[in-house]
């Protein structure tokens, strides 16, 4: 139950039914008070009290609100009815019942926070009374026609549904919003003015009195009409809060019914009892309404100001002390759309010019100029934003991302801004400004760069190094440890042809043994030096590369280079050559194909290589197989090494394809 915070606290209960019995009772007693010449009811106040109750407390103890209901109206009607009859009285406290349960369950049913004062929960509130007097008065109502002196049924029902909505209207918000005041204080007004509160009770009482307890026959004056305490309740609920305006107009309309009780007043004159009491009731449910919603409906205006308030307060406080620079911009005559950008420039020259600014604007122009309001060329931020207004026109004067210098005495200060323009019936009539200090970004941006560069150019010769390395120990391969196996395998054929025929089949496993290091001997040679690449090109060792894994893997490698071959120097050659090598490794591991394709371009800026399979791919994200991964990964830290990109494109079933691109000469591997 949304309604919960203004429940009572379990163990304060039986103290909270002893107090809403008591009042209860005062309530029911005074009711008798309130019935025009002893039979018409115009107002049963109880009724609010009782709804309340059972609306703010949750549904199992409601036996407990309603026995003592039943127990109390059933004893004041014995004693203050002229004609008891048991019978009869029973059927008037169930119709109560009926009347606080019914309301209470509408209510809880529309409002979702009782404690949520506003004029929508108000106005449902008023309907859930409303529902609930017309259920008790469809049950009291065959009471009141067999006992009173009017049987009319229908006249008995208007009279109780009147009264019983009355006694609601005038009770429920007195007793609910006091107990808000209680349970919730920080959702309740202090009264500011105690004083000017005294001053307008005792005006309403003495109003009241003075309308309602003159005779019919005495009213001699527009005064003293009704409606002039309708006026009154105008002052009441702008002055006062919620709860003392309600306080204020409960006591009235209690006031008036009990004069009218008496046979005074403006509505005293008709000599048909339904006619004397259906007015007055019109009139006080009226006053009621009209002064509850009034009176919420102005709670929740000064609410929404005092919010705005203290939004745009804060807003304020915010772009104030912000660390980036907020200004406005307005023009002194609107701008048309439809003009060229000249004369837009012009228009903005002659017409814009700076409204308000924050103090991270001021501290940005203070270093080179005092603050200035008008919009001159000259300025920096309007000479980005000019040089870039063709392009804020077509995003409705909106644009970001503008870089631009502010000149210093000690230093210059690079900015970052943003610029949103307001458009009102097809006409610039502001723009917002917003820029950021990024001179210490740009110089650590500045910084690292140069950092990357010096790391690229470190890698770039340690790759050379390696290099040089790899064809120094292929040259030392070949021409020592190769040549020496040479001779030895020359040795050993000698041997065997002039020695002992007996050490025959020892020698012939040793010349098997010896051609397989020399097999691997040549193996690590061309690794380490692939023959053709340092002399007869990049397509020569590609194709000797494509042979090799037909021969060794069965991969048929398709090779597309252009001819004639791209003036590629030795170290991008080189490169290239052991890109290709470790991607086409990868696909003879994991891609679980026959057939490869490798292509080389290169263009003014850029060498661009490819190398695709059809094989099993990869899941988006994924690898092409576990090792793959660490492979994958190794190429792309090498390619990016050297200032290059690398892109994978790959899914289930549609085969692995992998996209290098390296920039020339200076910005990437350099030439030698």
């Amino acid at each position: 139950m949304q309604s919960r915070p203004l429940g009572l606290d379990p163990e304060k209960f039986h103290q909270a039914l002893l107090l809403f019995a008591a009042v209860y009772a005062a309530l029911v007693w005074f009711g008798y008070d309130l019935r025009e010449h002893g039979s018409l009811m115009v107002i049963w106040p109880s009724s609010g009290l009782l709804f309340v109750a059972l609306w703010i407390t949750p549904a199992r103890r409601w036996l407990w609100i309603l026995g003592v209901q039943w127990i109390i109206e059933v004893g004041v009607n014995s004693v203050r009815s002229e004609n008891f009859q048991l019978p009869w009285s029973l059927l008037f406290a169930g119709a109560g019942s009926l009347d606080g349960m019914v309301g209470a369950w509408v209510a809880r049913s529309l409002i979702k926070d009782v404690s949520e004062v506003r004029t929508l929960n108000t106005a449902s509130g008023i309907g859930a009374v409303a529902a609930g007097a017309a259920a008790s008065a469809t049950i009291g109502a065959i009471g009141a026609s067999h006992l009173l002196t009017d049987p009319d049924y229908l006249h008995q029902w208007q009279i109780w549904w009147a009264g019983s909505w009355l006694g609601s209207l005038a009770i429920a918000p007195v007793a609910l919003y006091w107990a808000m005041r209680q349970k919730l204080p920080d959702v309740s007004s202090d009264v500011e003015r105690p004083g000017e509160l005294l001053a307008l009770g005792a005006g309403v009482l003495a109003v009241t009195m003075w309308i309602f307890s003159a005779p019919p026959a005495s009213i001699t004056t527009l005064l003293q009409l009704p409606f002039l305490l309708t006026a009154f309740f105008v002052l009441v609920a702008f002055r006062v809060p919620t709860r003392w305006a309600m306080t204020l107009a409960a006591g009235s309309v209690l006031l008036a019914a009990y004069y009218a009780s008496e046979g005074l007043g403006p509505f005293a004159r008709d000599t048909n009892a339904f006619a004397r009491v259906g007015p007055l009731q019109i009139f006080c449910a009226s006053l009621l309404v009209f002064t509850h919603l009034l009176s919420v409906g102005l709670l929740e205006k000064r609410r929404v100001l005092e919010h705005l308030t203290l939004s745009e307060q804060r807003y304020r406080s915010f772009v104030a002390y912000s660390s980036e620079a907020v200004w406005r911009v307005e023009l002194a005559r609107p701008m048309p759309r439809g003009l060229s950008i000249g004369a837009q420039v012009d228009w903005l020259n002659a017409h814009a010019y700076v409204a308000e600014y924050n103090r991270a604007f001021q501290a940005m122009v203070s270093d080179s100029a005092p603050v200035f309001t008008a919009w001159r060329s000259d300025i920096p931020w309007v000479a980005m934003y000019e040089s870039h207004l063709a392009e804020a026109v077509s995003r409705e004067y909106s644009v970001e991302g503008l870089r631009y210098t502010f000149r210093g005495p000690m230093s210059d200060r690079e900015y970052w801004a943003a610029f949103t323009g307001v458009i009102e019936d097809g006409r610039l009539t502001r723009i917002w400004g917003v820029a950021q200090d990024i001179s210490t970004l740009a110089q650590t941006t500045a910084r690292l760069e140069r950092e990357q560069l010096r790391l690229r150019q470190f890698a770039l010769d340690l790759s050379q190094a390696e290099e040089r390395a790899r064809r120094t120990t292929a040259v030392d391969l070949h021409d020592g440890i190769s040549q020496l196996l040479f001779a030895m395998g020359m040795n050993l054929s000698r041997v065997g042809t002039e020695g002992n025929h007996a050490h025959h089949p020892a020698l012939l496993d040793a010349q098997q043994q010896l051609r397989e290091v020399q097999r691997m001997v040549s193996t690590v040679i061309a690794d380490l030096s692939p023959p053709g690449l340092y002399d007869l090109g990049l397509t020569a060792a590609l194709n000797w590369l494509a042979q090799r894994h037909e021969v060794a893997d069965r991969v048929n490698v398709d090779v597309d280079v252009p001819q004639p071959e791209p003036d590629f120097d030795l170290d991008t050659r080189v490169f290239v050559f052991r890109v290709i090598r470790e991607l086409l490794r990868n696909i003879v591991k994991h891609a679980r194909t026959q057939s490869a394709v490798v292509e080389v371009r290169q263009d003014e800026r850029e060498v661009q290589v490819t190398v695709s399979d059809n094989g099993v791919g990869a899941p988006p994200g994924g690898t092409q197989g576990e090792a793959g991964g660490f492979g994958l990964f190794s190429i792309g830290e090498r390619v990016h090494s050297v200032g290059g990109t690398m892109q994978v494109t790959t899914a289930p079933g549609c085969g692995f394809r992998v996209d290098v691109r390296l920039p020339r000469g200076s910005h990437g591997t350099p030439r030698r």
